[in-house]
């Protein structure tokens, strides 16, 4: 679970965060597989891997955020609006990472957010929300790109 805002050890260096993240694994080698997937769909983080997390942007402590959940190759991960802030270049930068991820590890990912247009390139299924409620489900992102009130109500 990576929740809204994606914080981080911000006293920690990027490597360290990493690190973090994959504190269940054994195997010495197995952090350092994980890391360099990591390093390698994010490779903004292998060239600071030795900063505090605190010096980082927004962006980069997002890619952070997201690569520490990477860590340990969870079935399921769940991302609280991982593009909350973020510049149109690093929102792209970051979703095309975590389809890059979904294929690797083949996680199920599933991603709460209002900047659906992004979200809807990576997609299998969409569920819709309003006021706490699901207004419909298992939509594909094609159907709800076909379907003008979904449209109206979602993405304008």
């Amino acid at each position: 679970m990576l929740p809204q805002g994606g914080k981080v050890f911000k006293t920690l260096t990027v490597r360290e965060n990493l690190e973090m993240g994959g504190y269940l694994l054994s195997r010495r080698e197995e952090v350092e597989n994980s890391v360099e997937q990591v390093y390698n769909l994010f490779p903004i983080l292998r060239e600071k891997k030795t900063q505090l997390a605190s010096t980082l942007s927004g962006g980069e402590q997002q890619m952070l955020a997201i690569g520490r959940g990477f860590m340990l190759k969870p079935q399921i991960l769940l991302l609280d609006e991982p593009s909350l802030g973020l510049a149109p270049l690093v929102l792209r930068t970051l979703m095309k990472a975590i389809a890059g991820v979904k294929e690797q590890i083949k996680s199920s990912i599933i991603i709460a957010a209002q900047n659906v247009n992004e979200v809807l390139k990576m997609s299998a299924r969409v569920y819709g929300m309003k006021l706490r409620k699901i207004v419909f489900h298992e939509e594909t992102p094609e159907k709800l790109l076909q379907d003008e009130k979904l449209r109206k109500a979602y993405l304008t």
